[in-house]
């Protein structure tokens, strides 16, 4: 499966929320509210510097040979891992992120984070556009 950056930065908006609706964490709704793309009608994402950071590490990936700059799924779970290094750092507690991220990488997940996974790719790639108001 292949996502355009916006779908693939919005399926790991997805992912994160699913782990907050189940838990209500602080930490986990901190970010998503930094993170959210619709918050403000005027830039990206409530903290602008969220977008910035998505593409200066979607940039360290070889997606101009790519006729449309797609992501591969597979090269997502890194791209989320290396993004929420750099953005989030030690500011949140994303130990649930991180583990599953890594159970995906590994092919050692059950039925159930395999279907978590899908929705958030299903909600990334639905109405990407409607999401992103500001970015030109």
């Amino acid at each position: 499966m292949k996502l355009c950056v916006k779908e693939a930065y919005l399926t790991m908006v997805w992912f994160i929320d699913s782990f907050y609706c189940e838990s209500k964490d602080n930490d986990l709704g901190a970010l998503l509210g930094d993170l959210s793309p619709s918050t403000f009608l005027d830039c990206i994402s409530a903290d602008p510097a969220a977008w910035d950071i998505w593409n200066k590490i979607i940039s360290k990936f070889d997606l101009k040979d790519r006729e449309y700059k797609y992501v591969k799924e597979d090269e997502l779970l890194k791209i989320i891992e290396l993004f929420l290094n750099d953005f989030a750092g030690n500011c949140f507690e994303l130990g649930i992120i991180y583990e599953n991220l890594g159970l995906l990488s590994n092919n050692n997940f059950d039925s159930e984070l395999l279907e978590r996974w899908n929705k958030a790719i299903k909600k990334g790639k639905e109405k990407h556009s409607e999401h992103f108001y500001g970015l030109k």
